[in-house]
Order: C-alpha cells, then structure tokens, then sequence
C-alpha cells in the first residue's frame, strides 16, 4: 500500500475488519465479542509500549531477530532495511502490553512467540502476570497455513524444504492470482481454481488438496465431484 498510513488505516477498518467479523460468523461465532485494536491505539502516547520493546530488544540478540524476519515473508539472509529487524520486537510487545495468554497464530509467525517465551520471564517492564500476581511465560498457539495456489519455485519439493516453501507460499494477498479473496466473484474463484498448481498423484504439496482437507472437511462439509466414469 505504498505506506500510507491513511490508506492502510481505511483497509484495516473498512475490508479486513469486516472480513474477520462474516468469517467468526461463517464459522458459528458471534461478531460483536470480537474486539479490534489497531496498531496505532497500542503506539501512540504508549511510553510502557516502546519501553517494552526496548526491554525484548535487549533479551534477544541480532541473529535471532535476523532469523524472525521470515515472519514478514523474507529469508534469512536477505538483504533487507533495518526497519524489518524492528517488526519482530513490535510484534512480541503486543503480546505483553495486550496482556495475551494464548496468542494465536500461523505457523510463520512461531519464532516471534518463541521469543514471546523466552523473554517473558526477564522482562523488567511488563510482563504476563498469572492471579497470584507471578509473572507467567505466554501459551503460543500455531495454525496451519493456507497455501495459495501457485507452483513452488522448486518442483519437485525436497521434503527437507517443505516446510521451508510452505511459508513463503501461503495464501497471501500479495499475490492476487493465488489466492481467494472473500470479496470474489464465484466466476473469479472458479478462474483461480482452474489455473491452481495441482500435481495428479502428489498429496504432500498439493493447494487443491491442502484447500479440502482444512477448510472443507474441517467445516464437515461434503465435496462431490463429477466426471466420466472413466476417470
């Protein structure tokens, strides 16, 4: 979005926002217990904030922030701005300063929670408190990730990067041909599908199968398929 903060305020709001609330309605849940924090209400005039990640900064060294970067979709390695090193301990601070116990998400995202764990014992600022007032270390909790529905750059996958592949080739909106977007057409998801990388006889790497096994059948939904009988 070219970073401007205005644009990337009215899409949290306005498309992401309202995406999370029909999908927990989707899936049985009642929207109006979700509670939406942006970033911007956790940074501003928020001295506890930026003291904590000052805190997790200097319980974690340079080589792990460098090997947490993969949460934003970049490699180890890589050449990136420094600006990228300080996402991580943005990202662990919100654990702590939002008091979070059981912080949910996908399996890219685990060494941000990993440093979460290690810290939380040795921060000084704010830390998880259990109600005896003793500080606690968070429950991370990971998801599968979605893949999107593109060929991987390696084919086929060496079962030793699979699950190296398998983050940087999630569904992600970056990438709007691979992936299904809750605004689109049942033409345009048809589209998607019918061009999406589907290797007869692979299961490992396979979005197709990937899509059914977690999003269809974990809803136990049914999926028929119709073809000549000589398929």
């Amino acid at each position: 979005m070219g970073g401007d903060l205005e644009k990337i305020k009215k899409i949290a709001v306005g498309y992401f926002k309202e995406g999370m609330k029909a999908s927990l309605k989707c899936m049985g849940g009642d929207p109006e217990k979700l509670k939406f924090v942006l970033g911007s209400e956790l940074y501003h005039n928020n001295d506890l904030y930026w003291q904590t990640m000052i805190d997790i900064s200097k319980n974690t060294s340079l080589a792990r922030m460098k090997r947490s970067i993969t949460i934003m979709g970049r490699k180890e390695g890589e050449s990136v701005d420094f600006a990228k090193l300080i996402y991580p301990p943005m990202q662990v601070a919100d654990i702590f300063i939002q008091e979070i116990n059981l912080p949910h998400a996908g399996l890219d995202q685990r060494k941000a929670q990993v440093i979460a764990r290690d810290v939380a014992l040795k921060l000084k600022t704010k830390q998880l408190l259990d109600k005896s007032g003793k500080p606690i270390k968070p429950v991370a909790v990971h998801h599968h990730l979605i893949l999107g529905l593109g060929k991987p750059p390696v084919w086929p996958v060496p079962k030793e990067r699979l699950q190296e592949l398998w983050s940087t080739l999630k569904m992600s909106k970056s990438n709007p041909n691979t992936c299904i977007f809750i605004h689109d057409s049942p033409e345009e998801i048809r589209r998607k599908i019918n061009q999406a990388f589907c290797m007869e006889g692979e299961t490992e790497f396979n979005p197709i199968l990937d899509w059914t096994k977690h999003i269809i059948f974990n809803l136990n939904s049914e999926l028929e398929i119709k073809r000549p009988e000589k398929f």
